[in-house]
């Protein structure tokens, strides 16, 4: 077993995985057949950011996030053809599972990969391990969630101050995040946030639907449920393993380490492996 490496202040690591487009096949002698298609690597970067999020960690990330995608404007690769993609892997750190981040610096964080400012660009979060605190709203706030199998996200309200009550504008943001990226659901997000909140999921004769138990019965007046379960009950903060996330949707892809990560992605064509460990070493 590897062991790991102590994690000590902020640890954010950029690796530049340059990744050029496939070489263009010969010309096919006369009246043979014709070229086939040779689909292009995707660039991608990847950015380590360790939980929890603080004002420092929130501080270098948006500021590698920008370096990242202006290396990626001066390779030519915002050429609107596709879009390279900018991946976050959460680590959760060494204890607590990432617990403990400052709501106002996950929203600072939050705010910048859903601005126009990277609409250039893919984002992705990947959970090689569990999370939960407010570094799921970081994850939410990607327009793509890849996770381990046996990693997990949720129980957000673990940051919440024991017996305080979760402020307005917190359920607001997590509402409005989840509604802007539609990855994970906003009745799932607020039970991830709030446990005096039921989740149920509800199949019904159009979609399947994720549901808050106070809003099941304007659910019947619209549509015949066909199907109830409760999928977060009352008294417990909703969380996923990778499994069930991707089961339920809100997962893309599955993906163990860092190659599995990069083959889904489609950033194939290079000794991947050498290149992610540079910064992996400690997960492998």
């Amino acid at each position: 077993m590897v062991r790991r490496r102590p994690l000590t202040g902020v640890s954010l690591i950029l690796i530049a995985v340059a990744l050029s487009g496939a070489a263009a096949e010969p010309a096919p002698p006369e009246g043979g057949p014709g070229p086939t298609t040779v689909p292009r690597h995707v660039a991608g970067r990847l950015i380590r950011v360790v939980l929890p999020v603080t004002d420092t960690v929130a501080n270098v990330a948006r500021r590698m996030i920008r370096g990242a995608v202006e290396q990626f404007r001066e390779a030519g690769q915002l050429n609107g053809k596709s879009r390279p993609v900018l991946v976050l892997e959460l680590d959760p750190g060494e204890k607590g599972f990432g617990a403990g981040s400052q709501f106002g610096a996950a929203v600072s964080l939050a705010e910048l990969l859903t601005s126009r400012e990277l609409t250039a660009v893919k984002t992705v979060a990947y959970l090689p391990r569990p999370i939960r605190g407010h570094g799921v709203l970081v994850a939410m706030a990607c327009e793509e969630i890849v996770m381990a199998p046996d990693a997990a996200i949720g129980q957000a309200g673990v940051d919440v101050p024991a017996g305080a009550p979760i402020r307005q504008a917190v359920r607001d943001f997590y509402r409005q995040i989840a509604t802007l990226r539609r990855t994970i659901p906003v009745a799932v997000a607020l039970g991830m946030l709030d446990k005096d909140l039921e989740v149920h999921k509800v199949e019904t004769e159009v979609s399947v639907e994720f549901v808050l138990a106070q809003n099941l019965a304007d659910l019947r007046k619209r549509l015949t449920i066909q199907s109830d379960e409760v999928l977060i009950p009352a008294g417990e903060l909703g969380t996923f393993t990778g499994r069930q996330a991707r089961k339920l949707g809100f997962a893309k892809y599955l993906a163990a380490n860092r190659d599995d990560l990069a083959k889904a992605l489609k950033l194939s064509g290079l000794p991947l492996k050498k290149l992610f460990n540079t910064a992996g070493k400690s997960y492998r």
